[in-house]
């Protein structure tokens, strides 16, 4: 399992940084091609087969969100497509209403959605075409895979006692402790590496809310799967399961460094 977890990485990930690294119009498109593919399994595991006019509403939403962030159709377009969605998505519940029961939960899935993890994922694009953007994304990915692989190996070797027993039982505080530690010092040199005009003591923050949304996002997808029932989002990557397994970090902390790089910039630390 770790040797086919490792050889993913090293097939995927040089691939995606140079993506990330390219940016533009490469970057936009892989984030609205991941977020379709992390809506997929997000309908996977919410809903059912019977609900295909659901789900296919459900990506004319989501698609249109991600558009209207990256300002590729005009304010006039937006307020158009918007209650089309809306309206869509509505009328389509209405003519599927079976099994009655669960119909309001059904809706729900859809709207959440839109914001997770189609919203959250737009974020990771825009914060790439902040200034220092190709820096920032590299934090966020590396602070965040340094944030998780701490956790596991401190909470392997000294987790004792748990830290969310009824949404994920293998976390634990000791391994919460060593991904926020990790999380620091990967950012610290990180920033020194790229010599971003933040000071220590920012970055330290910066680490610290990187981990602990790092943390959260985690926390959500495993909330989501031990609800439905499942093992991963999906199995497209051998070894990590989905992408949404893979990204429900970078999911919170990448809208977390862009609303921190801003804030920053406005206040001084």
């Amino acid at each position: 399992m770790l040797k086919t977890r490792i050889l993913s990485a090293l097939i995927l990930a040089p691939i995606f940084l140079f993506i990330v690294y390219t940016g533009g119009i490469y970057l936009d498109l892989l984030g609205i091609a991941m977020a379709m593919i992390m809506l997929y399994e997000f309908y996977s595991m919410t809903l059912g087969s019977n609900d295909l006019m659901l789900k296919i509403t459900g990506y004319f939403s989501g698609l249109t969100v991600m558009i209207s962030i990256y300002g590729w159709i005009n304010i006039q377009l937006v307020l158009l497509l918007l209650p089309l969605a809306i309206s869509s998505l509505l009328f389509v519940w209405l003519l599927t209403p079976e099994p009655i029961e669960s119909a309001a939960n059904r809706l729900s899935f859809v709207i959440t959605s839109t914001l997770y993890p189609v919203g959250l994922m737009a974020f990771f694009p825009l914060l790439r075409d902040m200034e220092h953007g190709l820096e920032l994304s590299f934090i966020v990915l590396f602070v965040t895979w340094s944030a998780d692989s701490c956790a596991y190996f401190v909470g392997r070797a000294f987790g004792k006692t748990k830290l969310a027993p009824l949404i994920s039982p293998n976390k634990t505080v000791a391994g919460a402790v060593g991904g926020v530690t990790g999380a620091i010092v990967m950012a610290l040199l990180l920033s020194t590496v790229f010599k971003l005009d933040y000071t220590i003591i920012a970055v330290i923050f910066l680490g610290l809310f990187i981990s602990i949304f790092s943390i959260l996002g985690d926390l959500v997808e495993s909330l989501i799967k031990r609800s439905t029932k499942v093992k991963d989002s999906s199995n497209l990557i051998p070894g990590h399961g989905g992408l949404l397994d893979r990204f429900d970090a970078v999911l919170l902390s990448a809208p977390l460094v862009y609303v921190f790089n801003i804030l920053y910039h406005k206040v001084s630390f």
